[in-house]
């Protein structure tokens, strides 16, 4: 049969009813069974409601356990948080205050960080977060790093102070070793001083004092330092000898001072001889000697003994050969003694010579100097100077041959006297060929004379070739220079030899040397390159490339080459025959950088720069941006950047823009490329050159110029004022400006680049104005500055005159019923 289970509703074992045959009379337990089942179905409710309510009092009871498990834990580890913060928040406030502290006592210390802890535990007690059982909890926890950062403070001032304990030990140890140093040893001051020393070292050593200073090591300062004095006073070397024995004997110095001292005595015995042999070097330097001298000055040196003689200036000169040893003497002998008498023998060669060339260089005549020379072999002559024939040989075929020298000297400076040059050549010539004094002519001996003799006469040969050609390239200077002052070199350079081209374009330079705008005008007039110029601005370029180049003292050659460029910048030819393409783009890249960044930046980032970018590649990205038309360039982000970077000017896209819009978009190009150079992506870079020009500039009337130091604030009015005066002075140009519709708005001043001294009147923002007569319109800063103070001497008699208008018709209204056109007056005067 099968098993039907009953509906549990409270959770009691399911029933089974067996099932029964149904028949025509129903069975007893048909009606026994529901009264069964609701019996068990209460009971079974009751002993399910008594578990619930057993099991929600244990519920209970737990979660009140749990609940304040958590509180405790919530509050232990909120404490714990507390604690470590303020831990830290001490050990902070404690380490600044021993860093700034300076006490040097622990007394002082302590009170300073006593005050610390007190302030900290009442900023603790004050927090409303925290109950009484934590803020104790939190203060004892603390309490160990409270003690160890006062003891670590108080160990840092105790150090502090036995710092400063030890340097004023030390100070007095030292002045008092000074003061010892001025008495003799055995005086009994020094002896004083030197225990008072040695007990105040002992003291201080006791207490724990860094003083440098020890018994032993002042013991042996004072002997070494006596024994030095003894050394410098030491005059001869048996004084040095006695020194050297103390040393040896003494107890207190140690091997190595011993070492040290032996080798200053052995310096100063240098010293001794090289001050004897200074001293008779300088006394024979003095002496005024005779050839007969010599013998008598040799033997008192090999003898060691004193020798007495004059000087020049007539006064007695005394030399002990005896304060040196005999090797030094030897030298003397053999060197020094033999050269003086040989320089007297030089000198009196010299002289000859000097005296013929001379008198030929004065005007002597070839008569005249074979006179001369011929002088020289008499027997007077060669008996007061102590020479012989031989002598007299060479030394008139060396006045030949210096008058040779001189003569080519004149020739190659091109600036030179013929008719000197002649006489010299004549002269030198005939000393060499001629009879001198009954002698064989020297061109015609066959010794070592007579070689050196035909050698100069072919010299002074070529020379008369020479003195040809250089009279011819001398004329050709003189044409080619007077073609370069008067009109124009550049037709005829092809006739001129490439070096007299040098020449004309170095003396340019040259005569010019203080004006360096007459100097290009004058190379530019002539399409001449000066190698001064180009060599100097090439020096400049490696001198800026140099990272440690200090531009606050730049070299001179930087300062020249700088200035050279900036006027050579507008003539491109001179340029190009100067410069080449790789120095012409360094200086244009400086010199467009620098207005934007200064020199200094300027460099920078140049020497950042790479070379293997691609910069039209990148560049190509933001041409669009750049590139456009004028009147969409002001829709542009990048220009509203520079409006926003304007530097006390407001402009709005939609208002009307400065003209030179075009000068805009070459600057903005130009730095984008520039820092591309850097690196940059093409959009930073944009955005970086629009925010740069901004910075950099200001707009003056209708145009952006580059706002350079000293700009006056007023120059947008002056501006104004610069175009009415110009209307005002120029009718013609008004009324062809009037006829061709262009309006005052669309003149502005611009001022030249990094000046505020120059400026050109523009229109549309770039074109050069022009006056009646043709020439362009300038103003210089003190033009400007007269048309505002004009203007403003203007405005105040204007406004003084109205003054004056409005008080008339006030005292003209005597009616009491006028009240209105007094208050019109009174409104006039405002």
């Amino acid at each position: 049969m099968p098993r039907i289970p009953l509906y549990n509703r409270i959770g009691t074992p399911s029933q089974e009813i067996r099932g029964q045959s149904v028949g025509p009379r129903a069975s007893i337990d048909a009606f026994a069974s529901p009264s069964r089942a609701v019996v068990q179905l209460g009971q079974s409710i009751g002993a399910a409601g008594q578990r619930y309510s057993q099991q929600m009092t244990q519920f209970e009871a737990k979660k009140a356990q749990i609940e304040f498990d958590f509180a405790m834990a919530e509050k232990d580890a909120e404490t714990d948080r507390v604690y470590r913060e303020s831990a830290m928040d001490y050990t902070r406030q404690s380490s600044d205050f021993r860093r700034t502290n300076t006490d040097t006592s622990t007394d002082g210390f302590r009170r300073g960080h006593d005050e610390l802890n007190t302030r900290f535990i009442k900023d603790l007690d004050a927090r409303n977060d925290l109950t009484p059982n934590q803020k104790t909890d939190i203060k004892g926890r603390l309490m160990p790093t409270f003690i160890a950062e006062s003891n670590r403070g108080t160990g840092e001032a105790f150090a502090r102070g036995q710092v400063v304990r030890s340097q004023v030990a030390k100070d007095s140890i030292f002045n008092m070793i000074g003061q010892a140093r001025q008495y003799h040893p055995s005086h009994p001051e020094r002896k004083r001083l030197v225990g008072e020393i040695e007990a105040d070292i002992l003291k201080a050593e006791r207490d724990g004092l860094t003083t440098g200073f020890s018994v032993q090591s002042v013991r042996t300062a004072f002997e070494q330092g006596d024994i030095d004095n003894r050394i410098l006073a030491a005059t001869t070397d048996q004084q040095l000898d006695e020194i050297s024995d103390d040393i040896m004997s003494s107890r207190v110095l140690g091997p190595g001072t011993q070492a040290t001292l032996r080798s200053r005595v052995n310096a100063r015995r240098n010293e001794l001889s090289g001050e004897a042999f200074q001293d008779i070097v300088g006394g024979l330097q003095s002496l005024d000697v005779k050839f007969e001298d010599q013998d008598a000055m040799i033997a008192a040196a090999q003898a060691g003994e004193v020798y007495t003689n004059v000087s020049t200036d007539g006064e007695q000169v005394v030399i002990d050969f005896g304060r040196v040893k005999p090797s030094v003497r030897e030298g003397f002998i053999n060197t020094t003694i033999p050269r003086l008498f040989k320089d007297i023998d030089d000198n009196v060669g010299q002289t000859m010579i000097s005296t013929v060339i001379s008198n030929v260089s004065s005007g002597d005549s070839t008569l005249d100097t074979i006179e001369d020379v011929s002088s020289y072999y008499g027997s007077e002559f060669l008996r007061r100077t102590g020479k012989d024939k031989d002598d007299v040989d060479g030394i008139v075929v060396e006045i030949a041959q210096q008058m040779q020298q001189q003569a080519a000297r004149m020739v190659d400076s091109r600036n030179f006297d013929e008719a000197e040059v002649n006489r010299l050549l004549d002269s030198s010539e005939a000393v060499l060929m001629q009879t001198i004094a009954g002698n064989t002519p020297f061109i015609q001996r066959g010794d070592a004379i007579g070689t050196t003799a035909s050698t100069i006469a072919g010299n002074v040969a070529k020379m008369r070739g020479a003195l040809i050609k250089a009279k011819a390239d001398d004329q050709e200077f003189s044409i080619a220079m007077g073609l370069a002052m008067k009109s124009s070199l550049a037709p005829s350079a092809g006739d001129f030899k490439s070096d007299t081209i040098k020449k004309v374009a170095d003396k340019i330079v040259i005569d010019n040397i203080d004006n360096l705008d007459e100097t290009l005008r004058l190379l530019g007039q002539n399409n001449l390159k000066s190698e001064r110029f180009a060599g100097t601005m090439s020096a400049a370029i490696q001198f800026l490339d140099d990272p440690n180049l200090d531009l606050a003292d730049p070299p001179q050659q930087v300062t020249l080459g700088l200035a050279i460029f900036q006027k050579m910048k507008m003539n491109e030819t001179l340029l190009d025959l100067h410069l080449t393409d790789t120095q012409q783009r360094f200086f244009n890249t400086l010199d467009f950088l620098d207005d934007i960044h200064g020199t200094r930046g300027a460099l920078e980032i140049m020497r950042q720069q790479r070379s293997d970018i691609d910069i039209g590649i990148k560049y190509d990205l933001v041409r669009d941006q750049i590139e456009t038309m004028s009147q969409d360039v002001v829709n542009q982000p990048w220009y509203i950047d520079i409006i926003n970077a304007l530097p006390f000017v407001e402009i709005q896209p939609e208002q009307d823009q400065p003209m030179n819009l075009g000068y805009v978009q070459d600057t903005v190009s130009r730095l984008t490329r520039e820092y591309i150079k850097l690196g940059m992506d093409p959009e930073p870079a944009l955005e970086r050159a629009a925010g740069d020009f901004g910075k950099t500039h200001t707009v003056v009337g209708n145009n952006y110029v580059l706002n350079v130091r000293d700009m006056p604030q007023n120059i947008s009015q002056m501006s104004d004022l610069a175009v009415q005066f110009f209307f005002d002075q120029n009718p013609n140009m008004a009324a062809l400006y009037d006829e061709q519709e262009i309006e005052s708005s669309q003149l502005g001043i611009v001022n030249i680049t990094g000046s505020i001294d120059l400026w050109y009147l523009t229109r549309d923002g770039g074109y050069l104005v022009r006056d009646d007569e043709g020439n362009f319109v300038t103003f210089t800063l003190s033009d400007l500055n007269a048309f505002a103070e004009s203007a403003k001497e203007k405005a105040l008699e204007e406004t003084n005159q109205n003054i004056r208008e409005s008080s008339q018709k006030i005292n003209r209204l005597d009616e009491p019923d006028t009240g209105l056109e007094i208050a019109a007056a009174a409104a006039a005067v405002m």
